[in-house]
């Protein structure tokens, strides 16, 4: 029987797993010319009982009222089966039948999300011989070359206790595999990667303010491991799936707006690896909040839900232009602005 979305991702997978255990190794050639990650900031926790593994997704964008309209719809459980996990190509499916095809109705439209395989980037023209897994991307709009996430396959590769803990080290499977993250993150000009072992799943969030950061080690990456296995109170896969491409969709949501002035002051940038926009104040200042604001006066945005806009909004009233127009800080995602 069908249910709302909500449900399914608040429920971890009960189909029962055979799991080998078998290892992939990577030490790709190519991914040598990219700098391992160093600077991991952790937003996954063990609890006291020492099985419990939280989540914090503070880091991303909070839920709005199209995440409220999404997760409403409704979507079958998977059917009942038993699986093996011993290849890559098995903790693919499996995460493609136990979480992927959870979470995908919510993004049937509004906007509609496509999941490709083994995809050559759209976003260059430059010919690459490395193709990452997984790309999620915007299937009807002319954002469609900018994957919202992208993600790999490995086979009992993650050490999560090394990425529970910030620390990697500097050699080794696990910088090796950071290396390789990260150069498809650059290859794909994608910010938001992840990868599924068969036991974890690996949410990397590098928070480069241009695309040139994505290379630098220095960048600072989100990072989120979350097991297969988990307590019915800890973080769910598809729950942070969701989350994850929730996440995407903001930065490319973002990533549409232009300079359009707000109340004389037009965003210098765009952070761009959330979409948000950052103003210049009068010493030159960059900042997330318009150079107006005050305790009593507050220009912020708003989603528009009917066409996946932001708008401006000032001390609790839409903020028009002289043609009485609302002052969009994003193009519309779906359907058509107001008139």
């Amino acid at each position: 029987m069908a249910v709302p979305v909500s449900q399914l991702l608040r429920q971890h997978s009960t189909n029962p797993v055979q799991y080998t255990g078998l290892t992939t190794n990577t030490d790709k050639k190519w991914a040598k010319e990219f700098h391992p990650i160093t600077r991991l900031i952790g937003h996954t926790t063990l609890g006291a009982d020492g099985e419990t593994v939280y989540a914090n997704f503070d880091a991303m964008a909070p839920p709005l009222a199209d995440d409220d309209f999404r997760v409403a719809k409704h979507a079958f459980p998977p059917n009942e089966r038993r699986w093996r996990l011993e290849t890559e190509e098995d903790c693919g499916v499996w995460f493609h039948t136990e979480v992927s095809n959870i979470v995908l109705p919510a993004w049937n439209d509004r906007p509609a999300v496509l999941q490709t395989c083994q995809s050559k980037p759209a976003s260059t023209t430059k010919s690459i011989k490395e193709n990452v897994d997984m790309i999620y991307a915007l299937a009807d709009s002319h954002l469609q070359k900018r994957p919202l996430v992208i993600g790999e396959w490995k086979r009992n590769i993650i050490r999560s206790k090394a990425w529970l803990a910030g620390n990697i080290g500097t050699a080794g499977t696990q910088v090796n595999l950071s290396r390789e993250l990260r150069g498809y993150a650059v290859k794909y000009s994608c910010p938001h990667v992840f990868c599924f072992d068969g036991q974890y799943l690996l949410l990397l969030q590098f928070r480069a303010a241009t695309k040139e950061d994505l290379k630098r080690q220095d960048c600072e990456v989100d990072c989120w491991v979350i097991p297969r296995i988990n307590t019915a109170e800890g973080c769910t896969l598809r729950y942070a799936f969701y989350r994850f491409l929730a996440q995407g969709f903001r930065r490319c949501q973002g990533l549409s707006g232009g300079r359009t002035p707000v109340n004389g002051f037009a965003p210098h940038s765009r952070e761009w690896f959330s979409g948000i926009p950052i103003f210049q104040d009068e010493h030159g200042v960059l900042t997330y909040t318009h150079p107006q604001n005050t305790d009593e006066h507050a220009f912020y945005r708003e989603l528009n839900v009917e066409d996946g806009s932001f708008y401006w909004c000032y001390n609790g009233d839409y903020l028009l232009d002289l043609n009485g127009a609302l002052v969009r800080d994003t193009e519309p995602m779906w359907g058509f602005p107001e008139a």
